[in-house]
């Protein structure tokens, strides 16, 4: 996707399958252009250092494979912005007590920086940003910052801003070797493909690993109404007529292969249908295939 960034139109979707289910819609992301200074470096990323500052003020650095870091600012303002979280609520941001960088994506870039009671709207050309290499175990990748001086809002003052931080890799674009999702399946001797597939936890279900996505295919052709608690499960089919609840004419084996950000992992489901009812059209929907599933967890 830009890689889950581009989910707005999977987001849209799930939506259908939201109201379908009486689940509730998990937050909209939206992409906006800015741009990247530099490529992945093959190298490892920098570990945690740099200068520490005075009056016991956070060391600038990241330590790789966790989200966030701490950012020297100077200028008018002498602080270190430590970020420690990620929010996706408006967008991808690296949030902290202090203070908030909210990012562009596809490609990545800095809309807006939030410290010491500045306010700071970055032209696109005002940052260089250098990716570092990605941690497999976490989706995690270092991301060097360089922003020339910036001008607060306001005109309080101009800071200039350094440090690593990390971030979503496949911000990036670094999938490591995730496969992307999607997959493709025979239905009544038919093969479509699914380009796309996400399942996420509805807001009103975070305190529940209760994942729900719809997948169409590509043609529109049919529809796959997922949901995960403890197991995978396909609670709607629509093939060529209205939507059917298979039950126990479904099963769905499902593999782990690896995490593609801090709050996304990638799993194989395996599904296969036989004789589903489908009174309707007078006949019954028998499906195999495979689809390839990123099952996104949205920060509380």
């Amino acid at each position: 996707m830009a890689d889950w960034f581009r989910s707005l139109t999977i987001l849209a979707i799930a939506f259908v399958a939201l109201a379908v289910l009486t689940l509730g819609l998990a937050t909209v992301i939206v992409p906006s252009p800015s741009r990247v200074a530099g490529a992945p470096s093959d190298a490892p990323p920098p570990s945690a250092g740099g200068s520490g500052g005075g009056h016991g003020a956070p060391v600038v650095g990241w330590t790789p494979g966790e989200v966030g870091g701490t950012l020297a600012v100077s200028g008018d303002l002498d602080e270190r912005l430590v970020l420690d979280a990620e929010d996706l609520d408006l967008g991808y941001s690296l949030t902290g007590a202090a203070g908030r960088i909210l990012f562009d994506t596809d490609p990545i870039g800095i809309g807006q920086i939030s410290v010491g009671g500045y306010e700071i709207y970055p032209d696109e050309d005002a940052c260089d940003l250098t990716p570092e290499a990605r941690d497999d175990a976490t989706g995690v990748a270092g991301l060097t910052v360089s922003c020339e001086p910036l001008d607060d809002i306001r005109g309080k003052g101009t800071v200039t801003i350094a440090g690593t931080v990390g971030i979503a890799a496949d911000l990036l674009g670094l999938r490591g070797d995730l496969p992307e999702d999607g997959g493709t399946v025979t239905i009544n001797g038919r093969e479509l493909t699914f380009a796309e597939a996400v399942l996420t936890i509805p807001p009103v279900h975070r305190n529940f690993a209760t994942y729900v996505g719809r997948l169409t295919t590509d043609d529109l052709a049919a529809q796959l109404t997922i949901t995960y608690d403890d197991t995978f499960h396909v609670e709607g089919l629509v093939f060529e007529g209205p939507e059917v609840q298979p039950g126990g004419a479904c099963t769905v084996r499902d593999r782990e292969i690896g995490v593609l950000n801090p709050h996304t992992t990638v799993v194989e489901l395996e599904i296969s249908c036989v004789d589903v009812p489908a009174p309707e059209q007078g006949t019954t929907i028998t499906l195999e295939g495979s689809i390839v599933v990123e099952l996104i967890e949205l920060p509380a």
